[in-house]
């Protein structure tokens, strides 16, 4: 794996950076995934890894604009936007992120934990619908409580959530599921096996509270009742039409082998869907439960999607994070962090290689390299190259530290 620095950052990305921050921040969305917070995050982190200075003054200011935007009226929608993809919780987590990691000095609880209440009855009315989202759902409250466990009445909210999740969980002899009924055309008999919507995900948000010793023999048996689920739907033969040993979903009006399935088997390589983020999934909830097994699977699930490295036939069409090669790129850094196996380093030198390729020929007028998101933007590709480090950082946002 070659070591990233300032010298090798790409410096498109750079070029780029410096007109959009030059822009006014007036309209621009607050959101962590989609605006100004994820901006935030990726300026603080650029200055401190690739001393970009400007980048850490501009990342100032768009914490001012957030701050006095939530204040203002014409804001006061936000109150009811709660997602950590486009609300409160995201906004909420960037501040805790940035003071966590000494990017700012801040009194945190302050002015934030206001909100509290508020977002764990949303939470807790989402769960009611049937809507068990990380990004756009009660998840993201949870994970975003998950870091502040040691406030009492956030570990409180934190244990509710946690009991509806269960309320609202089908379990039997086959394991523990949950329905996510918030995107669109999903049916009541679907489950999802996405890290970004579905199972695993969840799974792993219940054991980042595990880890951190919230009630630990409900979740624990959680974790295992979901495993198993999961489990009973691995496919480790391959036909023509099946290329990952996980599905993107299944449908429990068919048997686990049934061809109606066979689709959900052809799956695409990202961080959305797909055996790669499964296995990072998996890695992290084997650390967090203390359970060997659960890493040696995930790093078996990790190392058969190291010979998936044509784009076209896995399905990555752009550079983006949530289903293009960057993400699969910092994902194989991650799982060569976690592992240290040649496999995994060799992964990510191909992705990388293939990102800046793309990039090169990319034009920098993209309505996508416009586009401040984390998933499908600049915000989220300029992060996705900065230097390897080991410890918690940015990519938390994604479950993927």
């Amino acid at each position: 794996m070659n070591a990233m620095s300032k010298r090798n950052y790409p410096s498109k990305l750079i070029e780029k950076l410096d007109r959009v921050l030059m822009q006014k921040d007036e309209g621009l969305m607050l959101g962590l995934f989609e605006g100004a917070s994820g901006l935030a995050l990726l300026g603080f982190y650029l200055s401190k890894q690739i001393k970009v200075s400007a980048f850490e003054e501009k990342s100032f200011a768009l914490l001012e604009y957030i701050i006095t935007s939530l204040n203002e009226e014409q804001y006061g929608k936000m109150k009811i936007i709660h997602s950590l993809s486009e609300g409160i919780t995201g906004i909420a987590y960037t501040f805790w992120h940035l003071n966590k990691y000494n990017f700012i000095d801040f009194d945190f609880e302050e002015s934030f934990s206001g909100y509290d209440e508020l977002l764990f009855n949303l939470a807790r009315d989402d769960f009611a619908k049937g809507t068990s989202d990380f990004l756009h759902g009660p998840m993201g409250v949870l994970f975003y409580f998950s870091k502040r466990l040691e406030q009492p009445k956030v570990k409180a909210y934190a244990g509710h959530l946690i009991n509806d999740f269960l309320l609202m969980s089908k379990r039997d002899s086959y394991g523990l599921r949950i329905h996510n009924l918030i995107l669109e055309g999903t049916d009541i008999r679907d489950y999802d096996f996405g890290l970004a919507h579905g199972l695993p995900g969840q799974l792993l948000i219940m054991s980042k509270c595990l880890d951190k010793g919230l009630n630990d023999l409900l979740i624990n048996k959680m974790i295992t009742e979901g495993l198993l689920y999961l489990r009973n739907h691995r496919r480790d033969c391959f036909g023509e039409e099946i290329d990952s040993i996980y599905p993107s979903w299944i449908n429990e009006d068919y048997g686990l082998y049934h061809s109606s399935n066979d689709a959900n088997y052809k799956c695409r390589l990202a961080w959305c869907y797909g055996d790669l983020s499964i296995a990072l999934a998996f890695i992290q909830i084997g650390k967090n439960t203390r359970n060997q097994s659960v890493i040696d699977d995930a790093i078996e699930i990790g190392l058969a999607t190291t010979s998936r490295l044509n784009p076209k036939e896995n399905l990555v069409t752009d550079i983006y994070v949530c289903h293009g090669s960057s993400g699969i790129m910092h994902m194989y850094r991650r799982l060569f962090i976690a592992t240290n196996l040649k496999a995994f380093s060799d992964a990510f030198d191909h992705w990388n290689n293939t990102t800046r390729t793309w990039l090169e020929h990319s034009d920098l007028r993209s309505p996508k390299l416009n586009n401040m998101s984390i998933l499908e933007g600049l915000t989220g590709l300029c992060l996705s190259f900065l230097p390897e480090i080991e410890e918690n950082y940015w990519d938390d946002i994604l479950l993927l530290s």
